[in-house]
């Protein structure tokens, strides 16, 4: 055999191919002999210097197939190849090698990737079809996802690839297997049309997946989003499901408008294309980015998609594009041409630790467990947790600006260089945002996508025990700085959550796991839609890990508690009360109980008409399975909402109705809501939503409270309400009182705690001084040493006392620190007891109300407890009553500023511009909201036939206790908080407190904005 019908390489690095591409691609070792026979088809460069991939044989392993080239092989001299008796090559591959998401393939050794169009020899030419697409697809050349309206991909008619229409261009003759190769889904493509609008809940959620916006994909589920409201949804609706970040609303609402038009028509601007010139993607660094804001391929001009890891960004130059754009060739990489193209903020981001990966960051060590801005930022939280009770779970859900979250970056980016960063300009809500912002954008999650397979088959263990024995032998397994880093994290979700107990604050873990599921882990690119299927698994993994005790943080023992079930209601007989009232009769008609009556209204977890906040309110701190059926919200007959607590939270199921028949999904198999439900108590709903594996098993009974108010008289009723409210009252003076304290100490910590800083920066000055008359002290004259001396002695005798008074101010603020958690731990003691006193409260002013009373004699009643001297005036009366607390003389842009970040609920009637009416201010979803109110003839209202109030206090008085909704669609609220009510001033104090005092982490918010609604 002759040597020349070969040309042989050496390996210069190690090459291992992913798993999926292990039929394709070969594996080799440095050293390893690589053979290839002549003629080379295809080949790129020359047989001295080959680019991109050959098809081969490792002489070692006797493996064939295909391999890298560029510098991960070097051509042998022709006598080594003389030396060398070759083999002759196996069939080649069936089709083209995966090799990363993008066709990217990584260099040993480098921490640059290199972008190699892929060119091979296969067997014939692709026999392509245009093509529709259902869900995404993954094209088989850029590995990106096909996805959008009209003829978006094409199809081999062979093989079953599908390819963009952009990506057809770079594939390679005789380029066919002609095997053909089911993909995940047969049925993603189609050869007609499947409009957006016939989408079902579950492939939009999948689409979001692949266009990455998944962060959003459980309120899209919750809010059951299908097709066609996916294509009305604007920047109202978006708002009203609590999407607020400005950013994310554009993101989300340019992806719908790309989806829904075809390529052709989404908008583009010429001024940002840049002209290809033939430049191989190799000249580029190009790495996965996160764009803050909207961003345009400077290839195709189009918005890059998504909130997070939307395209790659050259390093050098700046370059943006999308995923599928990057394949082929690009403008040639130079940093001042592509200046006036470049994002303004690509220089400040040469800088940042963001996207950058995890082993680049740090060096593990004893002091040094995870990277520095992951340790200031965890430390710096605990650190306010600790001093003021602040409530980390519920901060960790929240979200902060962009600008904030920016300025802070910016500031973090000096600890590299052990700058001091002032902490006191960013509050913890700010902090614990871009700390979620850092670990969502790593290149490779704390879990590595590598081992996501392993973590979701452990989590699918039903013992818990073997759950968490098989999460603790993977976590082993990982990577030296994922481990190290996965473990910092565990550690402060143990501290924080031991620091929670301390104050008090009960919260269940999965909270703070709901918050984390998706940061702490995610599949690869080519199974990204599995992260919306996968979510209960994603939670129960860092739950699991949190709870497994390897961590050597004790954890409060109420985590690792199972919650108690309701206890099953009485079984009560259901009296025929609407027969009774119409007939004046006062006997009661017997019925059989609630599971044999075919009647909704008798149902025990039918509770009608309610808001969804009353839901809330019902199911709080409920277990799994806990459910209640309400009417919807839309108000249209035979419309009811079915909610069930599921993973720590509540899960909002539309129960549809049509010609009779009800369910959730089609087709309607249920004759009556009865029905339905008694299926689902002993039926898992896993078949209507498989992350749904749970049965119905806790009912909300209405019937508790009824049977005790049937069996009580007026006089007992009105006793126990001045019993009860007396209790609420002193103890919320006990409670104002430890409020106004905490707030004292809170103040003089943020004043003392600059103190301390500035101690800080005194004593660095003094030191510095001394050091340098030591320095003079060697060269000075004799004569002028005892001057020195002098000084010398002066400036260390002045530096003792300020270490002294600095000393002292320390322990003072830790007394006072420690006083203050007393403080914060006491109030959060009393907030479960003033909750259940203002229920109990209302639940008797109800019961009065149902037994003939009238809201003037309720509150009169309240007063004359005020007028024997055992309670403040003040402060018996209901807060609606006293107009001082919400009228008031302001224009409407100083009522939005008093408004601003309150309930919803909260209001305040002001004059309007017309001399002749008033304004409301109200706020409403987030929103504050304003509405006219005229005054005729017939009295105060909102518009005909409503003007029946004969004064405002009437008019408060009555929509306390009405909803908004009959006279507008979104304003499904109450007139709840007065403005300047004392629960409301009290709520507001804590929030001005956090603004102004808080940044140097000693402000309170002692109890979360929802944990003062007893105060109402």
């Amino acid at each position: 055999m002759s040597s020349a019908r070969f040309v042989l390489y050496r390996a210069q690095f190690d090459y291992t191919p992913p798993s999926d591409q292990e039929d394709q691609c070969i594996a080799f070792a440095k050293g390893d002999i690589l053979e290839v026979e002549r003629p080379i088809k295809d080949l790129e460069g020359t047989e001295e210097n080959p680019k991109g991939w050959l098809y081969g044989k490792n002489q070692k392993t006797n493996a064939a197939g295909l391999f890298p080239c560029d510098d991960f092989v070097k051509r042998l001299s022709d006598a080594e190849n003389e030396a060398t008796t070759p083999q002759k090559p196996t069939p080649k591959p069936r089709n083209k090698p995966r090799l990363s998401m993008n066709g990217a393939a990584i260099r040993p050794n480098s921490d640059e990737p290199v972008y190699t169009v892929i060119q091979h020899v296969l067997q014939k030419e692709h026999r392509l079809t245009d093509v529709f697409v259902l869900k995404p697809v993954l094209c088989s050349l850029c590995r990106d996802y096909i996805w959008g309206s009209g003829k978006v991909g094409q199809k081999c008619e062979d093989c079953l690839k599908c390819f963009h229409k952009s990506c057809v261009k770079f594939l390679t003759p005789e380029s066919c297997t002609g095997e053909k190769r089911e993909s995940s889904d047969p049925n993603a493509t189609f050869s007609q049309e499947v409009p957006v609008r016939q989408w079902d809940n579950t492939i939009v959620i999948e689409w979001m997946a692949t266009v990455n916006l998944y962060r959003y994909s459980q309120v899209f589920r919750r809010d059951n989003i299908n097709g066609e409201k996916l294509v009305e949804l604007n920047l109202e609706k978006l708002k009203e499901m609590k999407i607020d970040d400005e950013f994310h609303q554009k993101a989300i609402l340019v992806c719908i408008d790309a989806l829904s038009s075809p390529a052709s028509e989404t908008d583009s601007d010429d001024s940002l294309s840049v002209s290809r010139e033939g430049c191989s993607p190799n000249d580029h660094k190009l790495i996965e980015h996160s764009f803050p804001s909207l961003q345009r391929c400077h290839i195709c001009t189009q918005f890059l998609y998504g909130i997070i890891r939307q395209g790659f960004q050259c390093r050098v130059c700046g370059l943006c594009c999308h995923r599928k754009c990057c394949f082929g060739r690009l403008p040639k990489c130079d940093s001042d041409q592509m200046k006036k193209h470049r994002r303004l903020s690509f220089d400040a981001d040469a800088n940042s630790v963001f996207g950058v990966p995890l082993s680049e960051q740090f060096q593990i060590s004893d002091c040094a467990s995870a990277p520095p801005f992951v340790i200031w930022c965890t430390t710096e939280l605990e650190r306010r947790t600790r001093e003021t009770g602040t409530n980390m779970f519920e901060t960790y859900r929240r979200s902060s600006s962009t600008d904030e979250i920016k300025q802070l970056k910016e500031a973090l980016s000096r600890i590299a260089a052990n700058e001091v960063v002032d902490a006191s300009k960013f509050d913890a809500v700010c902090i614990a945002a871009t700390l979620k912002k850092y670990l969502r954008e790593l290149p490779d999650p704390v879990i590595p996508e590598d081992f996501y397979s392993s973590f979701i088959a452990a989590s699918k263990l039903p013992d818990e025990e073997a759950c968490k024995t098989a999460l603790s032998e993977i976590v082993l397994k990982l990577p030296d700085h994922h481990q190290s880093v996965l473990r910092h994290l565990m550690v402060h979700f143990c501290r924080i959550c031991r620091m929670q107990e301390e104050f008090c604050q009960r919260e269940p873990l999965s909270k703070l796991c709901q918050v984390f599921c998706h940061i702490l882990l995610r599949p690869p690119w080519e199974n990204i839609m599995d992260i919306v299927h996968n979510t209960e698994f994603h939670i129960r993994i860092v739950e699991v890990l949190i709870k497994s005790g390897m961590w050597s943080e004790q954890l409060p023992d109420y985590i690792s508690a199972p919650a108690i079930p309701p206890r099953p209601p009485k079984r009560r007989t259901v009296c025929s009360t609407r027969s009774d009232s119409l007939t004046g009769s006062s006997s009661h008609q017997q019925r059989s109980s609630p599971e044999l009556s075919g009647r909704l209204e008798d149902q025990e977890w039918y509770w009608g008409d309610i808001s969804r906040e009353e839901v809330n309110e019902k199911l709080r701190d409920t277990p799994d399975g806990t459910f209640l059926v309400r009417d919807a919200s839309t108000k249209v007959r035979d419309n009811y909402t079915l909610t069930l607590r599921k993973g720590g939270s509540n899960r909002l199921i539309k129960i549809f109705h049509q010609d009779g028949m009800f369910g959730f999904v089609e087709p309607l198999k249920f004759t009556s809501v009865v029905d339905l439900i008694q299926h689902y108590q002993h039926h898992s709903l896993a078949h209507y939503n498989r992350t749904l594996d749970i049965v119905l098993k806790y009912p909300v009974s209405k019937f508790v409270k009824d049977e005790e108010a049937a069996g009580s008289d007026v006089e007992s009723i009105r006793s126990k309400l001045l019993e009860v409210h007396n209790e609420y009252i002193r103890k919320l003076q006990d409670f104002e009182s430890m409020y106004e304290e905490h707030a004292r100490i809170s103040q003089e910590l943020h004043l003392k705690h600059q103190a301390l800083d500035a101690f800080r920066e005194t004593i660095i000055l003094f030191e510095e001084q001394m050091k340098l008359l030591e320095t003079f002290k060697n060269k000075a004259a004799p004569q002028e040493l005892p001057k020195v001396h002098d000084n010398f002695e002066m400036l260390r005798a002045r530096l003792r006392s300020i270490t002294d008074s600095r000393d002292k101010l320390d322990a003072d603020v830790k007394e006072q620190a420690a006083l203050n958690r007393t403080h914060a731990a006491n109030m959060n003691a009393l907030k479960p007891e003033l909750k259940r006193l203002h229920k109990q409260r209302d639940l008797f002013n109800k019961w009065l109300i149902d037994k003939g009373e009238s809201h003037q004699s309720i509150d009169k009643m309240l007063e004359s407890l005020a007028s024997i001297g055992s309670i403040p005036a003040e402060i018996t009366a209901s807060p609606h009553s006293d107009e001082k607390t919400w009228l008031v003389t302001c224009n409407r842009t100083e009522a939005e500023r008093l408004l601003k970040s309150r309930e919803d609920g909260t209001f305040l009637i002001r004059p309007s511009s017309d001399p002749q009416s008033f304004a409301l201010s109200i706020v409403a979803l987030n929103t504050v909201v304003h509405c006219k109110i005229d005054k005729k003839e017939t009295g105060f209202g909102f518009a005909e036939p409503y003007y029946i109030h004969e004064s405002l206090m009437d008019l408060v008085l009555h929509y306390k206790e009405t909803t908004l909704v009959e006279h507008n669609d979104i304003l499904d609220v109450m007139l709840k908080y007065p403005v300047y009510a004392l629960e409301c001033i009290s709520d507001h104090s804590t929030t001005t407190h956090n603004r102004t005092s808080g940044s140097q982490g000693t402000q309170p918010p002692l109890l979360p904005r929802s944990h003062y609604q007893h105060l109402q």
